[in-house]
């Protein structure tokens, strides 16, 4: 599993997929409908690693800023409890760095932002241990847990342009490199398909593909109380197509963006809805900048 990032990024994957024992997990994830959500992560992951692009982007000004305090304490935030699948994170990424620095090729730079990619890892790394042994997450650990969307957005930001002006995903002018849809073709055959009756024979590629993301709600404890909370998780596409049509990023695209996209497979149904749940109550808060 270690002999190339490939495979090593599989390995952290396969921690998704097979809880290692020991641990108290939360009772959300010990059910069907987790099992087949981070079977849609892992696959949408992997559909990822097939796409192997390089994402680049041009600027257009604005910055994220900080606060010192909130009022009151910060939301409750959680992570999923895996401390697993984050060890694995670290381990990819501590032998990525020092593979690099071995054959010459990091600069600078790029170190210090593997730096900090591989502390905001094992922050999570901390926290979900936290959560599968009972222990209590800290007002700061929650407050950091609620910024890590922009934390982690700034840190793309970084890697994707040396255009240290850009600190905000939208600012990147590219639609289609600023879209988490991707979609590759991974095999292509002759396959017998009816049509009207007959049997012709097609020049089909089969595609796998990330759609939109999607929002996620689970129950989980929070201080002794059953909570209702929102994340975000991957959608995952796989299809037929012909293959004198190969898919890029933008057809796949405005295929979402129009609904004719082919929908999901079928063993993803049973715990999707396409109806929002009622507006959650937001606490208001009081910010003081830095």
């Amino acid at each position: 599993w270690k002999t190339n990032l490939y495979y090593n990024w599989l390995y952290c994957l396969k921690s998704l997929l097979q809880l290692k024992s020991g641990y108290d997990y939360p009772f959300y994830m010990r059910n069907q409908a987790w099992e087949k959500k981070s079977l849609i992560t892992s696959l949408a992951s992997w559909s990822q690693l097939r796409h192997d692009v390089i994402l680049y982007g041009s600027p257009s000004g604005a910055e994220k800023g900080g606060w010192e305090e909130w009022i009151p304490d910060p939301p409750k935030c959680q992570v999923e409890a895996n401390p697993e699948f984050f060890s694995r994170m670290l381990e990819l990424l501590t032998h990525s760095r020092d593979g690099l620095q071995q054959r010459d090729l990091i600069t600078k730079p790029m170190q210090e932002k593997f730096e900090k990619f591989i502390d905001l890892v094992d922050f999570l790394y901390q926290v979900s241990l936290k959560e599968v042994t009972n222990q209590p997450i800290t007002t700061q650990e929650h407050e950091k847990l609620y910024t890590f969307g922009a934390l982690l957005e700034n840190l793309t930001i970084s890697v994707m342009t040396d255009d240290e002006s850009i600190s905000n995903w939208f600012e990147i002018q590219s639609d289609t490199d600023k879209n988490v849809a991707v979609i590759a073709d991974i095999h292509t055959a002759q396959i017998e398909v009816d049509e009207n009756g007959q049997k012709i024979e097609k020049n089909l590629a089969l595609e796998v593909g990330v759609g939109p993301v999607y929002e996620i709600y689970v129950v989980t404890e929070v201080d002794g109380y059953l909570k209702l909370t929102r994340g975000a998780t991957f959608s995952y596409f796989e299809f037929l197509h012909p293959a004198d049509d190969r898919l890029t990023d933008e057809k796949w695209q405005a295929m979402l963006k129009a609904g004719s996209n082919p929908p999901p497979p079928n063993w993803t149904q049973g715990f999707f809805s396409s109806q929002y749940p009622p507006e959650i109550p937001r606490l208001e808060y009081i910010y003081y900048f830095d």
